[in-house]
């Protein structure tokens, strides 16, 4: 977390299960990464490396955020300007509160490895 809050200038909160705004925000999560699946399974994505996929995803992703009235875009760096790359990869909002979600892929045959 603090590397995360070092390159952001943002706080990192932990995750409340008992929180129901956190429980929300969790529900809506996961609608959007079937919802971004789905889409991606129509088309597929085809790269060398799985965490190349990462990038290919994030339209999606945005997309399904956006469909359920999240306002996801990408998020402004220090310069001011929206950024193409670098942590964190999405900015949406959720009762006028900000999030920012990164996307990661992983390869399921080395879901045990580091």
């Amino acid at each position: 977390m603090i590397v995360i809050e070092a390159m952001t200038g943002k706080k990192v909160m932990s995750f409340d299960f008992k929180n129901s705004k956190h429980q929300q925000v969790l529900n809506l999560l996961k609608q959007s990464a079937l919802s971004a699946g789905k889409a991606i399974n129509k088309i597929g994505i085809l790269r060398p490396r799985p965490n190349e996929i990462g990038n290919d995803i994030e339209p999606y992703v945005k997309n399904a955020l956006n469909s359920l009235g999240l306002n996801a875009d990408i998020p402004v760096g220090p310069s001011g300007h929206k950024k193409a790359m670098g942590y964190p990869d999405i900015l949406f909002w959720f009762n006028k509160t900000p999030y920012y979600l990164e996307c990661k892929t992983y390869n399921i045959e080395k879901i045990g490895t580091t």
